[in-house]
């Protein structure tokens, strides 16, 4: 009796793991032959290429190259995510490397276009930028602090836990130097349940609810820098983006 029971707890045990897996998915190769949803949206004298290098990517051989020598935004968009709820984001991270800048703070940013009310319209750029994760402005809150970003040197920095900032207006709405309150995602949902990524175009930019992009007014001129492995799950499904 005992053994019998024993064995029909370990077979329980057994079904139970099997049914826990998550199965693997293995990253989504982005080229320029299959973008996979990402578009590139430089604008004046900046570009954005894919790559080899530098040094050894966090994934694979090769990387998505910024560079903004004028302050012009270089961006690069993705529009498969307009209509997911905020609240279904269960993991939001990038991987980046600083080749070249005139400052010591700039950095590639991520930026969520979102609509609060329901109308498909955009009504805030939330905006997370390594530059703000540390120091003066995470002090005394929950925000994690991973230090400085710093150059020739691949760093992943975690969306889903970091603190972002919002602009509603552009340009006009203050940044955390300015006295701006970083918050993180889920504190933002909870004061705001219905916000949903969408690809609705504001200010002239090209339509996209999730980008990556470097340049604008609180950059200096001569970036350069490099993303890859950026990672997006939805209710506990995670695509990596591996750029090549």
């Amino acid at each position: 009796c005992i053994l019998i029971t024993i064995l029909l707890i370990f077979n329980s045990c057994k079904k139970q793991d099997v049914e826990n897996i998550v199965p693997a998915i293995p990253p989504v190769l982005v080229t320029d032959a299959d973008l996979h949803g990402w578009v590139k949206a430089p604008k004046g004298l900046a570009t954005v290429e894919f790559v080899k290098g530098p040094v050894t990517p966090v994934l694979g051989s090769g990387s998505v190259r910024f560079s903004s020598p004028d302050k012009s935004f270089a961006r690069l968009i993705n529009m498969g995510y307009s209509g997911t709820p905020l609240s279904s984001i269960t993991e939001l991270s990038y991987s980046g490397f600083v080749e070249k800048r005139d400052s010591t703070v700039d950095t590639n940013a991520l930026i969520l276009e979102i609509d609060n009310n329901g109308d498909g319209l955009s009504d805030i750029h939330l905006i997370y930028e390594p530059r703000y994760q540390t120091g003066k402005f995470v002090a005394g809150t929950s925000i994690p602090d991973p230090g400085n970003s710093k150059t020739n040197t691949w760093q992943t920095w975690d969306g889903l836990k970091g603190g972002w900032f919002g602009i509603v207006k552009l340009p006009g709405d203050p940044d955390p130097d300015q006295g701006a309150v970083l918050y993180t995602l889920a504190e933002y949902i909870n004061k705001n349940p219905n916000a949903t990524i969408v690809n609705n175009k504001v200010g002239g930019i090209t339509p996209g609810g999730i980008r990556v992009q470097v340049g604008g007014p609180v950059f200096s001129k001569n970036f350069i820098g490099y993303v890859d492995n950026i990672k997006i799950g939805v209710n506990g499904i995670t695509t990596t983006y591996d750029f090549e």
